[in-house]
Order: C-alpha cells, then structure tokens, then sequence
C-alpha cells in the first residue's frame, strides 16, 4: 500500500519543496534587481539564499547555483551566521539533484558551524536535518541519534512545532523497523503537540501515518477514522497532492474491507486528482486496483482495461511493484478464461519482474551502504579537521607562555594521536560491518532469485502438463531446462566460503574454545555473528522461526552462557 504521508513529510522536512508548485516572478524580478545592487557581500549573500529557496522544488538547478554562489562569498567572508545558513540551503540543493553524498558533507558543515558558534537553534535544525537524511538513507540507527539530539535541544527550548516534527521521524523509524505500537506511540505524541501549535502539515501527516500502522495491522476501522481525519485537513488546506493520496488510501481500505462500490467511487476521485497533477506513480496504483476492484465484482472487461492501462504506464515509468501486481492479475484473468498462452505469457512477466526487482532492491540496499560509510568518512574527516583548528589555537595560545608550550604541545600531540588511532580503529569496525551487511544482503539476494526461479518453474509445468500440442510442451519445456541452468548451487556453502573470508579465525577460535559444537551450531553462530535475524535466519535456512529459537537455546548452553544477562550476538561478535 503506498504511504503518501510518510513520504511526503520527509521531502517536505529535507528538500523544502514548495506544495503549489509555483514561484511569484514579481518577487523573483525584485529579488534579482536586488541582487544587483546589493552593496556589501553580506547583502548579497542573504539575497542569493532567497532566491535559492524560491527556486527549491521547482528549479532545482538555478536553486543550486544561487545556493553555491551564496556558499563561495560566505566562505570568502568567514561570518558564521551566512556561512551557517549557506551551508543548510546548498545541502538542500545538493539533496534535491540526488547528489546525497555532497548533501550530507554540507549538512555535516553546518552542524559544526553551529556547534562552534553554540547556537542550540542552529544545531538543533542541523541535527533534525541529518536525522531526517539518515533515515531517507535506511541508517536508522545513525538517524535515531541524531534525532533524539536534536530533540534534547528542542525540549530545551521548548520548540513545541520542532519537538512534534522529531517525534513523528521517529515513528517513520519505528514503522520502517516493523515495530508498530512504537510508532503509534510516537505519532500520537508528534500529533499531540502538532495540535498544540495547531501545525496543519504535521497534523495531517501524523494522522496519515497513524492511519497508516493500523492498516497495516488489519484494523481497518480505525484506519478509515485516522485517514478521513487527515482528508478534512488536507481539504481545508486545498492540498491537492494530500487529497488524491487519501481518497487512494481510504480506497484500498474498503477494499480489503469487501466495499467494493465506495472503492470504485474513491479511485476514480483520485484518478481525476492524480491526473491534474500528473502523479504517474498514483495513477498506476489507481488504475491496478480499479482493475481488481471491477474483477471482484465481475466487470472482467473493465477490469481488463484498467489493468492494462495500469501496465502500460507502469512500464513506461519503470514501476516495478505496479508490473508484477498488473501482470498477476492479467495472467489470473487469462488462466481464468482459458487463454492460456496469454496466461503464460504475463506470468513469465510477472516473475521476470520480480526478479529485476530484487535485484534492484539489492542494488539499493548495497547503494545505501556505500552512502551510509561515505557519510561516516566524511564524519572522521570533519572531526579531524577540527581537531586540527583546536590544535592551531592551542599553538597559538600557548605562543604567550613558551615554558607552557612545550608541555602543551606534548599533550595536544599524544591526545590528537590517540584520537586518530581510536578514528583509524572506528573506520576499521565500519569497514568490517559494511562487508558482513553486503555479504548477508548477497546471499539472501541469492536466495531470492533461487526461489523466484523454482516459483516459476512450477507454474511452468503446470502449464506443460495442460498443454495439448507438442510443440508447445517442446518450447515449455526448452524454458524450464534454461531457468535450471539460471539457478545458483548450494547458497549455504557459498555464504560459508565467503563468510571465511571475512572472518578468517573465527571458526578456529570456536572449535579450539568449544570443541563440541556441530557444524550446524557453527553456522549458526556465523549468521549471529552477522547480527542477522532469526526471519532472516529462517528465510536462508528453511528452518522455522520456533526452530531456530531453540537452536540458539541450546547454543546459549553449550556456550555456557544459559541463563546469564550476556548478549549472544554480543558474546559471539567479541570471539
């Protein structure tokens, strides 16, 4: 189901995209008259921001060379206040061109800048902003702290309006983590204080996503209440955008809910709304439900239509989700009228599909990590350079007392080496991790391109086995012997050849440590050792949930570490 509220609010909080779509050129014009005839780099800084905002969202070039030209004078002039709030806007125009790693290194800046001019609303908006870039990057972990912060300072000042937008990116965390009642928790806090300031945006979209959890939970009642609550405001905000996400949203819920002439009605409100502002993406969920919606109530040539229209302009935009949904449904209508071939034929699409898309997602997950350790080598090079600047105003300071100097010197020099030896120890555990996650995401990839083939497979011989000539039962058969050769061998072996790699002594330290263990409790202390989860675990394995718990069970016994309050995960990471 597609989480319009969750989306939007973390484009709104880093991007600033403007709702309307719009500039004023009256205001542009005098913005550029005024440009020219600024008389101090201080004036002309600030006007080079303006008008780098009132391009953001809509002319995201021109936004960033304003926000780059505002970035080079601050430099030049090194005041801290328009260097600050340069660094913020061109972080937002790197972000809004996708370029997330100059995002970041800005964003970075101006947290320092703040930091060192120790202004709490400066780095409190700073923190909010990385922890917001962080969690678009799914470092959750890294997001959470840097929003809880944030939130210190906010609760400090008693940023009521800030204090709601913390909560609700928290819940998005929690939402993302499958922990529903925490994210319930804090939407209802992030809501609570939004009413308090009576902040539309942040009120609506922490209804959304409230709306959100509970249909994801099956509680489908409570999900219409929270996305109608939503609608009003979104109404009376005249946010076209908001409105056509609800009315698809409030459309899927009764649909589950079996109200298939309210679902009709409220996909085509949105298919009308969609179209105004050509949300392509909408429009082709719009389509495949409006599809399935006519089918559940035996309009096949109306659902045909839209779930064709619904394929058509998910391939044209490289939708990967709506082509599968699309395509199922096209294979399940065809099978259903004894069209076979066109039947087969939209199954071999469905599941091709599905293999692009989990290759794509491990694409992105592996893109992610790069992200992720880029951003924490940016974090040691900043805190670096830092300790540099301290250490030039300690030499500086200590120039008035030479007897001093000298100890001063000592000192600062074994502290910035300790540092940057405890940096070099930090980026190798970093290094480490990035290969375990990439190892873990590799193998599980595998296995889900294994067992999309073996789906496919069987449905093939289904197919073979119905088929009346032998030409067709020759070319079906030709398919399956080519997916065969696709497949990969025994994934289990390869992770374990790989795992070696990585960790070269630990099996030999267990075995020598604990000599009892069986080979399947030694894998089985690799995949913790690679902080997998036990449906992770599961997935990889075979094995069921329950299975696996009372394997690390008995693990814990033989470890002799049954009953303690010792981490496993913990204690087999330290090996």
């Amino acid at each position: 189901m597609k989480q319009p509220g969750i989306c939007l609010l973390i484009l709104l909080l880093l991007s600033g995209i403007v709702l309307n779509g719009q500039i004023s050129d009256d205001k542009t014009d005098s913005l550029l008259i005024a440009l020219q005839t600024a008389k101090t780099p201080n004036q002309k800084i600030g006007i080079l921001i303006a008008l780098s905002e009132k391009f953001s969202g809509v002319d995201n070039l021109k936004s960033y060379k304003f926000a780059y030209e505002a970035h080079l004078l601050a430099k030049n002039e090194n005041a801290p206040e328009p260097l600050w709030k340069s660094c913020d806007v061109l972080s937002k125009a790197y972000f809004n061109l996708d370029s997330i790693s100059q995002s970041n290194r800005l964003a970075l800046e101006a947290l320092n800048i703040g930091r060192e001019m120790n202004d709490r609303e400066k780095i409190a908006l700073s923190l909010q902003k990385l922890g917001g870039k962080m969690l678009s990057l799914g470092s959750y972990s890294l997001a959470g702290e840097y929003l809880f912060e944030g939130l210190d300072y906010y609760e400090i000042m008693q940023d009521t309006a800030n204090i709601s937008t913390i909560y609700i990116l928290l819940g998005i965390i929690h939402y993302k983590l499958d922990n529903p009642q925490k994210a319930l928790d804090y939407y209802r806090k992030g809501l609570d204080f939004a009413l308090a300031t009576k902040n539309q945006v942040n009120i609506s979209a922490a209804l959304n996503n409230i709306a959100a959890v509970y249909e994801k939970l099956n509680e489908y009642d409570q999900a219409l209440y929270y996305f109608g609550q939503a609608l009003e405001i979104n109404q009376q905000q005249n946010n076209t955008s908001w409105i056509a996400n609800n009315y698809l949203n409030i459309g899927i819920v009764n649909y589950h809910r079996e109200k298939y002439n309210e679902s009709l009605s409220l996909f085509h409100k949105a298919i009308s709304l969609f179209n105004a502002i050509q949300d392509e993406d909408g429009l082709a969920i719009a389509w495949s439900y409006l599809g399935k919606t006519h089918y559940r109530i035996n309009n096949a040539d109306s659902a045909y239509y839209y779930a064709k229209k619904s394929l058509h302009l998910s391939q044209e935009n490289n939708i990967s989700e709506v082509i599968v949904e699309a395509s199922e449904f096209l294979s399940e209508y065809f099978d259903d009228n004894g069209s076979r071939d066109s039947a087969t034929f939209y199954t071999i699409l469905e599941y091709q599909t599905r293999d692009s898309l989990n290759e794509k997602e491990y694409l992105l997950q592996i893109s992610k990590l790069e992200q992720q350790y880029d951003f924490q080598k940016q974090q040691q090079t900043l805190a670096l350079q830092q300790q540099r600047k301290d250490f030039i105003k300690i030499l500086f300071i200590g120039g008035l007392a030479a007897g001093l100097l000298i100890i001063v010197l000592l000192y600062s020099r074994l502290r910035i080496r300790a540092k940057h030896n405890k940096l070099q120890k930090y980026q190798l555990q970093r290094e480490l991790e990035f290969k375990n996650q990439e190892l873990t995401a590799n193998v599980v990839a595998l296995m889900k391109r294994n067992e999309t083939i073996s789906q496919l497979l069987i449905r093939l011989k289904t197919v073979e086995d119905s088929a009346t000539k032998q030409v067709e039962k020759t070319a079906i058969r030709k398919i399956s012997a080519e997916l065969r050769n696709t497949t990969d061998g025994d994934i289990l072996t390869e992770f374990e050849l790989r795992f070696k790699e990585v960790h070269k002594d630990f099996y030999d330290k267990l075995i020598k440590t604990y000599p009892d263990l069986w080979p399947s409790e030694l894998k089985l202390c690799a995949f913790l050792r690679l902080n997998m989860t036990t449906k992770e675990i599961s997935e990889l394995t075979g094995q069921t949930a329950p299975a696996i718990e009372k394997a690390r069970y008995r693990l814990r016994q033989k470890l002799q570490i049954a009953g303690s309050d010792i981490n496993l995960v913990a204690f087999l990471s330290a090996i």
